[in-house]
C-alpha cells in the first residue's frame, strides 16, 4: 500500500509524463515487433500482474477506478477564468 507521502509525488505533471512515456513505449513495440493495440494491452496487463500477482481487479473495477481518479483530478483543477 502506498503511503500518503508517496501519493504527494503523483502530480498531474508526473501522471502526464508517465502516460507519454507509456504511449511512446507501446509505439516502439509496434514499430519494432508489429503487435496490435490488443496485443500491447495484453503485454501491459501481463506486466502489471508480474508486479502484483495477487491483483484482483476486473474490467468493471478498472473503469470505475479510472472514472473516480478522473473525477478527483477535475475537483483539484482550478476553475478557468
Amino acid at each position: 500500500m502506498i503511503g500518503d507521502k508517496g501519493m504527494e509525488e503523483w502530480t498531474d505533471e508526473f501522471i502526464q509524463n508517465a502516460q507519454q512515456e507509456l504511449v511512446a513505449m507501446v509505439k516502439d513495440w509496434q514499430f519494432d515487433y508489429g503487435p496490435s493495440d490488443d496485443e500491447c494491452a495484453a503485454m501491459l496487463l501481463w506486466m502489471v500482474l508480474r508486479l502484483k500477482p495477487d491483483l484482483n481487479v476486473g474490467i468493471d473495477e478498472m473503469k470505475c477506478l479510472a472514472a473516480d481518479a478522473f473525477s478527483k483530478r477535475l475537483e483539484i483543477k482550478p476553475e478557468s477564468p
